[in-house]
């Protein structure tokens, strides 16, 4: 299966490119020729949908909910909606893969992150099903070429004997980036589309409950403190969702040692 990945130096996109098998070739095009920021990208993928034999789209690159709030300035984020995109796919019978978000099942008109989510959602099965694979995940950790993210501040921290705060008021459903990418291949493969589908872990937490399990694997003597995060967009306190992959702290744990035995994040 030839697979257009985007947003492939993220969490989910870097464990595709690492777990694909050798009956798939992913085609994971850089900024510099899929920018999602700009309009233009449209016709970059749509040329690759008809010259380069796609036979599905993962689309892994996330809008933030800061986009979508007025008097937030955000430069050089992913734009482009998943919808416009999935038009294409519809367009040249390709099948589109759509990660949601747990807080669209939370869906408190207060909350400007959970509205925008679930008008994601609806505007896709709105212009049909017919190539659409939705793919429901928790909270998602792991590595990622950008390094970023609230697992790997707490990782370098901790590793390094440095104090980290952790939150320990929102609840949320850990997923391991390597299983999510794994079920996103098998799904693609075996099962048809239009119908919804779950990769999160089994099991809840708080960060503040994988930062105990994280200083108790590296013997961390850093400082670990909770208090709440502080984000420019309200989230909901609890984004947890019943996971249906191995439980979450097997999979952060395995993360774990693999981060320790090789000595760098």
């Amino acid at each position: 299966m030839n697979i257009l990945l985007l947003g492939g130096s993220g969490k989910v996109g870097t464990a595709i490119q690492h777990v694909a098998g050798p009956d798939d070739t992913i085609i994971a095009p850089g900024r510099k020729d899929v920018d999602l920021s700009k309009g233009t990208c449209l016709n970059a993928i749509n040329r690759m949908l008809k010259h380069d034999d796609i036979d599905a789209v993962i689309n892994c690159a996330i809008v933030p909910a800061e986009a979508h709030v007025p008097g937030i300035e955000m430069v050089g984020i992913n734009t482009i909606r998943p919808v416009e995109i999935y038009a294409l796919c519809l367009h040249h019978l390709v099948k589109y893969v759509h990660y949601r978000s747990c807080v669209e099942l939370r869906s408190d008109p207060y909350y400007d992150y959970s509205r925008t989510k679930i008008a994601a959602y609806h505007a896709l099965t709105a212009i049909g099903n017919q190539q659409l694979y939705s793919i429901m995940l928790g909270w998602v950790f792991g590595d990622g070429r950008h390094g970023r993210g609230v697992d790997a501040d707490m990782i370098r921290a901790l590793m390094n004997n440095e104090p980290f705060v952790a939150d320990d008021r929102r609840i949320i459903t850990p997923t391991y980036n390597i299983d999510v990418a794994k079920k996103t291949l098998s799904i693609l493969h075996d099962a048809p589309p239009g119908q919804q589908h779950n990769a999160a872990n089994k099991g809840a937490s708080t960060f503040a409950g994988l930062a105990l399990h994280a200083r108790s694997v590296f013997r961390s003597t850093g400082k670990l403190s909770f208090d709440a995060f502080s984000t420019r967009v309200e989230r909901p306190r609890n984004i947890s969702i019943e996971g249906t992959m191995r439980p979450w702290y097997d999979a952060w744990d395995e993360y774990l040692h693999i981060v320790k035995d090789r000595g760098v994040l």
